[in-house]
């Protein structure tokens, strides 16, 4: 059989794609929420301009590997929004890093943080830095013939709640 010349949508969603972070929502006020975790599970779904011949079959690691080494990033850490307003970092070294959240002092270990460009650590934010990074990773991955066109990411920090967000790709 031939296949077709429609567009072709890959989806993975497994439990591997996951993440259990802590983090700690800024209000616009300066209040926030304490510091509490997630166990986030990510799913992407990829669209292909048309399903690949069997000359250019894809192996579906080519998709499941960025994902799963962006979810491993952010796996185990506390995350913090370097750009959030209410954030400042006090001193850091390799051993240890202290800020300040909303007024509060903190001082945990360097190598369990990971430090965010954004300006708050929510599902949205974490779902457009996710599917930037990703799509950076697809890009140097698959063959040019089999581009994708279309990545759509999701963020869930509980069972169907989340943010998703895409991107169109040239």
């Amino acid at each position: 059989m031939i296949p077709s010349q429609a567009p072709m949508r890959l989806k993975i969603s497994k439990d591997a794609y996951k993440f259990s972070s802590a983090h700690m929502t800024v209000f616009p006020d300066g209040s926030k929420e304490n510091l509490h975790g997630h166990n986030y599970q990510v799913e992407v779904e990829i669209e292909l301009s048309r399903a690949p011949n069997f000359s250019e079959m894809i192996d579906f690691r080519a998709f499941k590997d960025p994902l799963k080494e962006l979810c491993s990033a952010w796996d185990e850490k506390v995350i913090l929004a370097t750009a959030n307003p209410h954030f400042r970092m006090v001193q850091s070294d390799a051993h240890e890093s202290e800020f300040l959240c909303a007024g509060r002092r903190y001082v945990l270990p360097t190598p369990e943080l990971v430090l965010l460009p954004t300006d708050n650590i929510t599902s949205e934010n974490l779902a457009v830095l996710m599917i930037d990074a990703y799509v950076a990773r697809l890009q140097s991955w698959i063959p040019a013939v089999l581009r994708p066109t279309r990545v759509r990411l999701s963020v869930l920090e509980t069972r169907g709640q989340g943010a998703e967000t895409e991107r169109t790709l040239a």
